[in-house]
């Protein structure tokens, strides 16, 4: 069974996402530091700030539910939903078959923002950094891009292959990558990833629009469970600080945020 541990997360997920054919590469690129190692794109968007004792403290300890709970879904206008992030716990970013990306707020299920794509491609993937901003891959354009006060600036234009699915991580970081592989899947039909996320209590979660399902692995790499709740070709997945998970559906263009876990007591 596959380790998982922060300095070496290329060799130790390779056994559960498949192989990552080795390249290397560190540059600067308009102002951002970009390191590329074994098909991850690293790229330091600001100086790590200086973090508070009450940052630093250990997350409370959760367990998962033996029934995971559906506290609400939010209607999108896309025909083709396929990501989600969470800007706060009141707000999330969407992106779907088209070149928009839309924030709606997720009490209200109301749009709120639209922002179109520098290039009108459909972002392959979006992710929120820790200072709020909204970044995107494209693909077909072979850039990565942040939003800053509603104006698009590149971060990278690769040359040799392009950018697919980002996460920002709490360093201020973004980790750009292509994952595939297998994990045990049920009715007998092959795994295949779309979205992935991780929760507070180093979980890895990743959903599969073959079997309407979100798989749940521990750090070592160990199933854990499935979450299905009635999902429709789930695509994009995203946790919010309190370990709620968003799942966009592919199949029905709706954002469906779930409770997963609960605190120990």
């Amino acid at each position: 069974m596959a380790q998982f541990s922060p300095l070496s997360v290329q060799e130790q997920t390779s056994e559960v996402f498949g192989k990552i054919i080795p390249t290397t590469m560190t540059t600067d690129n308009h102002g951002y530091s970009i390191r590329i190692a074994q098909g991850l794109l690293e790229a330091t968007l600001s100086p790590v700030q200086e973090k508070s004792p009450e940052a630093g403290s250990s997350p409370p300890v959760k367990q998962l539910l033996d029934e995971p709970e559906t506290v609400t879904t939010i209607d999108t206008e896309y025909e083709y939903l396929y990501n989600v992030a969470c800007l706060s716990e009141e707000k999330i970013w969407t992106s779907g078959g088209n070149g928009i990306m839309k924030l709606y707020s997720i009490n209200k299920g109301s749009l709120l923002k639209s922002i179109t794509t520098e290039s009108g491609n459909r972002p392959e993937d979006i992710a929120v950094t820790t200072s709020g901003d909204l970044v995107y891959t494209d693909p077909d354009d072979r850039t990565v891009n942040i939003v800053k006060n509603e104006k698009i600036e590149e971060v990278i234009k690769l040359q040799n292959w392009g950018p697919r699915n980002v996460c920002s991580t709490s360093s201020g970081d973004l980790l750009v990558t292509m994952y595939t592989g297998h994990t045990p899947a049920p009715k007998n039909k092959p795994f295949n990833p779309r979205g992935i996320t991780t929760d507070s209590q180093s979980h890895i979660l990743i959903a599969d629009d073959n079997i309407d399902c979100v798989h749940i692995i521990d750090q070592d790499g160990q199933f854990l469970r499935y979450i299905d709740c009635g999902l429709s070709k789930p695509w994009g997945l995203c946790t919010d600080t309190n370990d709620n998970l968003f799942v966009a559906q592919n199949g029905n263009g709706q954002v469906k945020k779930i409770r997963i876990s609960k605190v120990n007591t």
